[in-house]
């Protein structure tokens, strides 16, 4: 048994353990390594025929070429020998139960991750639009940090050029627009 796979387990009902898509006793070891390379792998929609596809594609590429042309193609009888005398269709199943659970819980933990943090970043981020200078900032780090991505810039193509005018009409709504915002920042600091 390989190190990786001792850190799989399942738990069943009666809080006993088992590994069933572990090498089990008296199990060649061709047939566990083509159950653990070739078939396991594939996830639910696991079917021996892509298992052995995927053996032929990468230990026997000649051969697969000529399998691929045969319309009545199917696994080698080996391998159907070897799916049923050590179940790997049963053991296939569990060891996505136990994938599908794992997965679960590491969604469950992200979400509630996010829940808590999700009320102190609106509080931090209500008292950073009180100053307009570090709303941008306070936006950014507040995103950064509960994990979704800020907006950024990656690059500018076909400006439109700005005349004189242009750029003394954005001054003077700048101008309004801080006149407008300065005592509201006031009032509610003061």
């Amino acid at each position: 048994m390989a190190a990786s796979d001792q850190t799989e387990l399942q738990v069943t009902d009666d809080d006993s353990l088992s590994f069933p898509w572990l090498h089990m006793e008296g199990e060649p070891e061709d047939a566990y390594r083509m159950f653990k390379t070739y078939y396991l792998p594939l996830g639910p929609s696991r079917t021996l025929l892509k298992a052995f596809m995927a053996y032929l594609t990468t230990e026997r590429p000649e051969d697969a070429l000529k399998y691929m042309d045969n319309p009545k193609m199917s696994a080698a009888p080996q391998w159907s020998f070897w799916a049923s005398a050590w179940s790997w269709r049963a053991r296939g199943h569990a060891h996505d139960e136990m994938t599908y659970r794992g997965a679960q819980l590491a969604v469950a933990e992200a979400r509630e991750k996010l829940l808590a943090s999700a009320g102190q970043a609106a509080d931090a981020l209500i008292l950073s639009l009180t100053n307009p200078r570090l709303a941008v900032a306070a936006a950014k780090e507040i995103l950064d940090r509960v994990g979704l991505p800020a907006a950024s810039i990656i690059g500018v193509a076909n400006l439109t050029p700005y005349t004189a005018d242009d750029l003394e009409a954005a001054r003077r709504e700048v101008k309004e627009w801080e006149a407008q915002v300065k005592p509201q920042v006031i009032d509610s600091n003061g």
